[in-house]
């Protein structure tokens, strides 16, 4: 089934039905209503850089870039080039891949992990409620993680500072490509580890379960995580600038981060490798390519209908519970038969602070990337947007306003500096208002 469903995405390219020949809709700058939440989110949060896209009905039909990838160098923000970290927005790919497999009959999600990975062995220890204090033996009937366990933060797997040590291999390590080999060699700094409760007991968050569940789909699906998100996402997705964000060897155009300190933004000097942990939290792309990644999930380009709604169906913890996380999303308001229902994830990292929304019913989501290593509430800035715009839809009226779409038409041919060219209509929107 995988090698069809690879045989399928490579038809589709050829032919063109998606991927590279996508035409998106007129993209028009200068929303008044949009720009002027980003203007006053922008001097509330003081974000140095930062992209937007919309999409609605499978086309991206509001994407801008505000600000500076790179202030010192004077870069500024281009919403097709300048590649920000997704963070643990990379869950929701796992999420994606996890249930191709399971359609595929690659792998069952409700089987005990090590029936896949005999490398790992379920914990035979855990600690009563999260107290490190009170450690109890797991019992044998309970040593079964499943990988939806993984998926919805229910395996009882520690995160980084909730478990016996921090499950992060050393930095220098990490930004060594001989030693650094990818999600399975981090796993030995944290899969002997006690559980910090019984599988199933409840929920807990866990980047160390994504990327048990990224080794996973490696060792099963028959490629690394990256080829496999690029041959079966990327690619019927049409995006050319997601990859591993490797720091022996950074992608173009790749936004420097920064903090706030003291009310003022202050390059953030710390870099750190994140390939290690891909499943979890190690992608980087274009705003734009994350728009195009949200318009093939919205669309049958990537998961048919039924794979995403198990993807974001709610799921349950051992006393039948339900819990507000879904496989590779949370579910934010709603059931799957609600024209609001909304699904989402977001990403928090060095250097980065990012947000998407989905609203599978509405066939819209908003996304918002920045440099930023501060908390600066993406998620709320997107909800404001996305508030914008359902507001018009349930009107009857188009999701975004032309806005300065005539001045964008004269001014960007004239000003190749995309800096420039922004002054210019940021002058001309403070002037309408």
């Amino acid at each position: 089934m995988l090698v069809l469903r690879v045989f399928l995405v490579g038809l589709m390219l050829c032919t063109g039905t998606v991927g590279w020949s996508q035409d998106f809709a007129t993209i028009y700058f200068g929303d008044p209503d949009i720009e002027e939440k980003v203007d006053d989110y922008r001097k509330d949060k003081g974000v140095v850089g930062m992209g937007l896209v919309v999409v609605h009905d499978g086309e991206i039909v509001y994407l801008r870039g505000y600000g500076k990838e790179d202030r010192e160098a004077n870069v500024y923000v281009d919403p097709k080039a300048t590649r920000f970290r997704w963070a643990s927005i990379s869950k929701t790919l796992t999420g994606v891949l996890a249930v191709m497999a399971d359609n595929d009959g690659i792998v069952d999600l409700d089987r005990n992990v090590p029936y896949y990975y005999p490398s790992y062995m379920v914990p035979n220890k855990y600690y009563v409620g999260g107290n490190l204090n009170n450690g109890q033996s797991v019992p044998w009937y309970r040593r079964l993680i499943t990988m939806r366990q993984l998926l919805s933060h229910t395996s009882g797997i520690q995160h980084y500072s909730n478990g016996l040590n921090r499950p992060e291999p050393p930095a220098s390590s990490a930004a060594n490509p001989s030693l650094n080999t990818g999600m399975e060699w981090a796993l030995k700094y944290w899969k002997y580890n006690p559980l910090i409760d019984l599988p199933g007991n409840r929920w807990s968050y866990s980047t160390p379960a994504y990327n048990l569940a990224g080794v996973v789909l490696e060792q099963k699906m028959g490629g690394s995580f990256d080829q496999l998100t690029q041959m079966l996402i990327a690619q019927p997705a049409g995006m050319t600038t997601l990859r591993p964000d490797t720091l022996w060897n950074p992608a173009p155009r790749r936004a420097v981060g920064y903090l706030l300190d003291g009310g003022d933004a202050t390059r953030d000097n710390r870099d750190d490798d994140v390939s290690w942990k891909l499943a979890g939290g190690g992608f980087i792309s274009t705003v734009e390519d994350m728009g195009r990644y949200a318009a093939a999930l919205l669309g049958d380009e990537i998961l048919s209908p039924a794979e995403k709604f198990d993807m974001w169906s709610p799921q349950s913890l051992r006393n039948g519970d339900l819990t507000n996380w879904a496989l590779g999303w949370r579910i934010r308001q709603g059931t799957a038969k609600d024209l609001d229902f909304k699904v989402e994830h977001g990403g928090a990292q060095t250097k980065a602070r990012c947000h998407l929304s989905l609203y599978p019913n509405r066939g819209l989501a908003v996304a918002v990337m920045t440099n930023s290593s501060t908390n600066c509430d993406t998620r709320g800035l997107a909800r404001d947007i996305e508030e914008i715009v359902i507001e018009r839809l349930d009107t009857g009226d188009a999701p975004i306003k032309k806005g300065y779409d005539r001045l964008d038409m004269i001014a960007e041919p004239l000003f190749p500096s995309i800096g420039l060219f922004r002054s210019v209509t940021t002058t001309y929107r403070a002037l309408a208002r």
